[in-house]
């Protein structure tokens, strides 16, 4: 059994700096989003810097959240605020890294105080006494 290859047909030419292009290209992009300067990683420890990245993003979004609290003790349009908060508690709620679960928690209840402030149901020092535990918490 023969098999012959003709390549003359394929223009190497032409497609060789291309492909070269490509491999670097391709080896940029895999140096930059590569942690741990370039070292090839187990699958285990692709999964905890995937881990340590979503609770990185979390920590950062819920410090966010927090921030606008504070905001919100002070705004004079109760239903702007209830359906800003609710927005963000939906967010919250998705969220899903388990060592942020008191964090949440402590979201969930900072969120409750200020639209409890908002509509007249607390007073302004237990919503605020709630956001400052929150801050605390993700600090």
């Amino acid at each position: 059994m023969e098999i012959e290859l003709d390549l003359s047909e394929l223009q190497l030419d032409w497609w060789l700096p291309i492909a070269f292009v490509a491999l670097l290209f391709f080896g940029f992009v895999g140096y930059w989003v590569t942690p741990d300067a370039g070292r090839v990683l187990t699958p285990q420890e692709w999964q905890v810097v995937q881990v340590e990245r979503q609770y990185q993003h979390e920590r950062a979004q819920l410090q966010v959240y927090g921030r606008e609290l504070v905001q919100f003790l002070n705004a004079q349009d109760p239903v702007r605020v209830q359906l800003q908060i609710q927005r963000m508690m939906d967010k919250v709620s998705r969220m899903t890294s388990p060592a942020l679960a008191s964090q949440r928690q402590a979201f969930v209840n900072a969120a409750n105080a200020v639209i409890a402030y908002q509509q007249g149901q607390a007073s302004r020092d237990e919503a605020v006494s709630a956001v400052q535990e929150f801050l605390d918490a993700v600090k």
